[in-house]
């Protein structure tokens, strides 16, 4: 029976956007490669890509191409000549179709693993020093330490919880069950009118929910260039999307069939009462048990990892890339340029990023994209 490999050129926790385009580069230059990974989709099994395959970017994207092919028979398509009549939803074959594509996508990037002589590990990493990271496998929960020349930690962010809204995934619920319901929501309050909840308000307007975004800033987009913050304000608004700017939520309680929302804004109080409340109000990095006390990895007040301008940490050959840090915005490309930079670096070549050229972009139609 071979001996099991412990000892690599490089290590890289987490296989999402980030960490999957590290481990590829890294493999393509010569170095021996793990990736370790402990994602599961929603039938228990192991898949590559992350938050941003399987229950972000990619699947925000395809439910919202079939919202708009459901708006568009429901709404502009007489104005062409052509008319449909008992148009309906099975939404579960709608959360099919997504599911299928996303595990069409993990398995090819499976494929490419297996190409590239990586070995996918299917567990929890934790880094222990500068050379050595435990591992935990996700059913038996056995322990076992490989080590390594360099690591790469990419473990993705998760999304930000609030007090005032518990999170059950019944009533109130995240981003990840909102991409899953199985009935269209008559009614639908989103805490957050950033990037992720307008993405989801344009899936969920168009298929047909009366949608309500809570936004606590005063200000609609505030990193955009203002006149394409007020055309996109414009737009959304003649959507049907209900934007209410400076609400702060300070309750959210479930009932027997309803959630019951107060806000408060620059006139008082106010109460709704709505079937779903989605909690969208930003991202925070899986950093909480990413490495062990002893190993003094620095990370910031808000749990962000320290690195310099080449990603490097504060340990001698422990990178971190994509959302795990400030360096530019929480996006897949971001993270997918800096696993690319990272593996390069390692091997000696440096094609710095320059990070004043990187675009940012809402998934929402139409698309808003800036630099």
């Amino acid at each position: 029976m071979p001996k099991k490999q412990t000892h690599y050129d490089v290590i890289v926790i987490g296989a999402g956007p980030a960490g999957f385009a590290s481990a590829i580069r890294c493999a393509q230059l010569g170095l021996k490669t793990a990736c370790i990974d402990n994602w599961r989709n929603k039938k228990g099994q192991s898949r590559l890509g992350g938050s941003h395959l399987n229950t972000g970017g990619v699947a925000s994207m395809t439910l919202l191409e079939s919202a708009k092919i459901y708006h568009q028979l429901t709404h502009g398509i007489a104005e062409h000549g052509i008319y449909a009549e008992a148009i309906s939803i099975d939404l579960p074959l709608m959360i099919q179709r997504k599911d299928k594509i996303i595990d069409e996508i993990a398995h090819k990037m499976a494929d490419l693993f297996v190409h590239h002589k990586i070995d996918h590990i299917q567990a929890k990493g934790r880094l222990l020093n500068t050379r050595q990271v435990e591992i935990t496998t996700v059913d038996s929960q056995t322990h076992s330490i490989l080590d390594a020349e360099h690591i790469i930690l990419a473990t993705g962010s998760n999304p930000i919880k609030l007090p005032c809204a518990p999170i059950d995934n019944e009533f109130i619920i995240d981003p990840i069950a909102a991409l899953n319901l199985d009935t269209v929501p008559k009614k639908l309050a989103i805490i957050g009118a950033g990037v992720v909840g307008l993405e989801l308000a344009s899936i969920w307007n168009r298929l047909g929910a009366e949608t309500i975004l809570l936004e606590a800033q005063e200000n609609f987009l505030s990193l955009l260039d203002q006149q394409i913050s007020g055309e996109a304000y414009r737009v959304y608004q003649q959507q049907g999307l209900d934007l209410r700017l400076g609400a702060r939520v300070i309750s959210a309680k479930k009932g027997n069939i309803k959630v019951t929302v107060d806000y408060q804004d620059q006139e008082g109080t106010h109460t709704l009462r709505v079937d779903k409340l989605i909690v969208a109000c930003g991202r925070k990095p899986n950093t909480g048990d990413l490495a062990a006390p002893e190993a003094d990895l620095l990370l910031d007040e808000n749990g962000y990892v320290h690195v310099d301008d080449n990603c490097r940490t504060n340990l001698p050959g422990v990178y971190a890339i994509g959302d795990l840090t400030l360096l530019g915005p929480m996006l897949a490309h971001k993270g997918i340029e800096e696993g690319v930079f990272v593996a390069e670096l390692i091997a000696g070549l440096h094609n710095p990023i320059n990070y004043d050229n990187l675009p940012s972009v809402i998934y929402t139609e139409p698309e808003i994209a800036w630099v």
